[in-house]
């Protein structure tokens, strides 16, 4: 896809009105040709290249339509920039340190203090640590060749202190944010050794001593939420469901502290609201789900990006929730949302999340009692490209794909099935009992068993249902109900 409507279709209607309003200024008596393309490809919902130049082979930028789009696309990331210095907090302080540079190089000694004094106490609000640093360092330097400052030792010691305070800081967060992808790794490379030796090696980086500090939020809020997420993640990937509802509380608490001392921050909370919504699903805290899942739903959206990511995220925890609570008509609105933006945002849509979302809707249909819909959604995902990661899902889908052909009464192709289906899950090393249980049963069923033995049989496990789970808690439930 082009680069340049990708681009286009990612802004902001506040970065659009910006871009058109700076785009216009170089008009003169012309047409802008730029802003000409700008408004074409801002209206266009699916870009092709072909069909888009057909269909405006008469305007000006026709001709030379890649240089336009070239200088186009320049235009836009030059006045992307302008317009966060702007508008962003820690855009505006890093803007503002250039100043500080200038009036350091033009001798403006005293004007240079003074910035200094107030562009610091704004950095440090907003924890820009690497800007602060850099403020030292010149600050130090203008120190040192007498030009500012309080000539005496101990003005000297409290810029070192600072500065070795910024340091520490800047040291913890590139610690914890190693052990955070450190533990990411082993967690996404479940299929290439034995899970225990996998979250015994997690537990092994969070027991170093740079993870014992337990860092307040007085320290920084920023080291504190990628600390706090290293726990977060290594928890919920073991399935361990209460330390990891535990965890992303505290990652919730962290984030309303952040949005009270730094407001305009330019992080959402998306992605907290997603990842608490999933701890309170896994520890069955309904009530605050569906909180969040409504503060997900109104959530103020400024990009199209943003509105992708909101509604999959509503989407991914909209049928977790009501599929287990069993509430089907909301459930219903869920799936024509999803289904919706499944086609509106063909290609952008993130693809693990599309699997996900999709193996629901699936089940959703089939609980619902239309199987023809639910089979082909399946179908999409075990007929399509071979993806590399959502393997859990992907197995998953082939086990709600068995309890199809146990409808269906064919135990010759229930029985290949489970076969297949089985030996995909063992290829991607998620065998363990609950799914070694269940494939096997399927692979003899003769109908001289029963399902809901079969249930009660899986309930009884003792290992935790971890993110690697292909028999979920929604399968357990069918065959509890089941009166095959």
């Amino acid at each position: 896809m082009s680069k340049i409507y990708q681009l286009v279709q990612s802004l902001k209607p506040t970065e659009k009105r910006y871009i058109k309003i700076q785009a216009n200024k170089y008009a003169g008596n012309d047409k802008n040709l730029s802003l000409q393309l700008f408004d074409a490809l801002d209206k266009c919902k699916h870009y092709q290249r072909e069909v888009f130049l057909k269909k405006h082979r008469k305007t000006s930028f026709y001709k030379n339509f890649d240089a336009h789009a070239e200088y186009l696309f320049d235009f836009i990331l030059s006045k992307l920039r302008d317009y966060n210095e702007e508008n962003m907090p820690d855009w505006r302080i890093q803007k503002s340190f250039y100043k500080i540079s200038l009036l350091a190089a033009k001798g403006l000694d005293s004007a240079c203090e003074k910035l200094i004094k107030s562009v610091k106490a704004n950095a440090w609000r907003y924890e820009q640590y690497t800007t602060l640093q850099d403020i030292l360092d010149l600050q130090l330097y203008l120190f040192g060749n007498c030009r500012i400052g309080k000539l005496e030792p101990t003005y000297f010691e409290e810029l070192q202190a600072e500065k070795q305070k910024i340091m520490d800081i800047i040291n913890d967060y590139n610690t914890v944010l190693a052990n955070w992808h450190r533990i990411n790794l082993l967690m996404l490379n479940k299929a290439k050794e034995p899970l225990h030796l996998i979250h015994q090696r997690g537990l092994q980086i969070l027991s170093e001593p740079a993870m014992q500090k337990d860092f307040p939020s007085s320290y920084s809020l920023t080291v504190r939420n990628r600390y706090l997420a290293c726990f977060e993640l290594y928890y919920t990937s073991i399935g361990d469901a209460e330390k990891s509802y535990a965890y992303n509380k505290k990652l919730i608490e962290n984030r309303e502290i952040i949005d009270q001392k730094m407001p305009g921050f330019n992080k959402d909370a998306l992605a907290v609201y997603f990842n608490f919504m999933l701890s309170c699903f896994k520890s069955k805290r309904w009530q605050e789900m569906e909180v969040y899942l409504d503060k997900t739903l109104n959530y103020p959206i400024k990009s199209v990006a943003q509105e992708i990511r909101k509604t999959h995220n509503y989407c991914y925890n909209g049928m977790l929730l009501y599929l287990a609570t069993k509430q089907f008509n909301k459930a219903a609105q869920v799936v024509q949302l999803f289904l919706e933006a499944k086609q509106k945002y063909e290609g952008r849509y993130r693809l693990d999340f599309l699997l996900f979302t999709q193996s629901l809707v699936g089940y959703y249909f089939f609980v619902s009692g239309d199987n023809k819909k639910a089979n082909m959604l399946w179908r999409e995902i075990i007929n399509g490209p071979k993806y590399g990661f959502e393997l859990r899902t992907q197995a998953t889908v082939r086990a709600y794909q068995l309890l199809l052909e146990i409808q269906r009464g064919d135990v010759d192709v229930l029985q290949y099935e489970a076969q297949n289906a089985y030996r995909f899950v063992k290829s991607a090393n998620l065998m363990e009992a609950r799914e070694q249980l269940f494939f096997t049963t399927l692979k003899k069923y003769k109908r001289q068993i029963s399902l809901k033995q079969l249930g009660e049989q899986l309930q009884q496990v003792k290992e935790p249902m971890s993110e690697t789970s292909v028999i979920n808690d929604f399968i357990i439930d069918w065959l509890l109900q089941s009166d095959f």
